[in-house]
């Protein structure tokens, strides 16, 4: 049993040092074609792990914040509130709205507000609402671009260093004269070795962006039903003036 562990370990270093050692032989062209993987991967990793940071905040402050809107008995108290669920995207548009809204009462002189009035502040805080879901929306995506881009494209680029390979390996075969393993198989390995880097890299990408676009989603929801329920709060206030 221990001398099988032995010889286990001593192929896993064996296959990892030839692994550097064909990397090292190829040539430019291919070493620039796993550089640019090797970089798209790297980057994608970083996004994957912001965003989720990001947006499970955003999941998180945003149900937090619904709680304190409805147990609220004002807007002013919700208002006072707002600074502690900034990571919320609920947060950043009922203040947006709340802030469009102490604007018109502040140039009125009273109170009181007729039907035509009432509903001229309905529309304006819903084109302040709509504005808001849309900058929220745009910043929860941001980045996701590369992501797409990446599991896009990194196959492409893996295909073209594969090409590469079987150049390399035809070369081989017409300098040596023979079609052995022996001389098709560096070019063959360094082929496979762009192929799994291209695929490594665009994996992750394309996973992680298709879960995140279902959670922006999910949250782009919440903020238009949350839109609605602060316009009909607003609305039975003013009908109550």
């Amino acid at each position: 049993m221990r001398l099988d562990f032995l010889l286990y370990q001593n192929s896993i270093g064996v296959l990892d040092s030839n692994l550097v050692g064909l990397i090292s032989k190829s040539g430019w062209m291919a070493k620039a074609v796993l550089l640019i993987l090797l970089l798209s991967s790297v980057i994608s990793w970083g996004i994957i792990f912001f965003k989720y940071r990001v947006i499970r905040s955003a999941v998180s402050e945003s149900n937090k914040f619904r709680s304190v809107f409805r147990k609220s008995t004002s807007l002013s108290e919700v208002s006072k509130k707002v600074e502690h669920y900034r990571g919320s995207p609920l947060a950043n548009v009922f203040h947006e709205a709340y802030q469009g809204l102490t604007a018109m009462a502040k140039s009125k002189a009273d109170d009181t507000y007729t039907a035509d009035e009432r509903s001229q502040i309905i529309k304006r805080a819903e084109r302040v609402l709509r504005s808001s879901i849309q900058d929220e929306t745009s910043y929860l995506e941001r980045y996701l671009v590369f992501l797409a881009t990446t599991g896009n494209i990194t196959p492409f680029i893996g295909l073209f260093g594969t090409v590469l390979g079987i150049i390399s390996s035809f070369q081989q075969i017409g300098l040596s004269g023979s079609a052995s393993i022996a001389a098709v198989a560096p070019g063959i390995a360094e082929a496979l070795i762009a192929t799994a880097a291209g695929l490594a890299a665009a994996i992750p990408a394309v996973v992680a962006y298709n879960y995140f676009l279902n959670r922006i989603r999910q949250v782009s929801i919440d903020m238009d039903s949350f839109a609605t329920e602060f316009l009909s709060y607003v609305e039975e206030g003013l009908k109550r003036r």
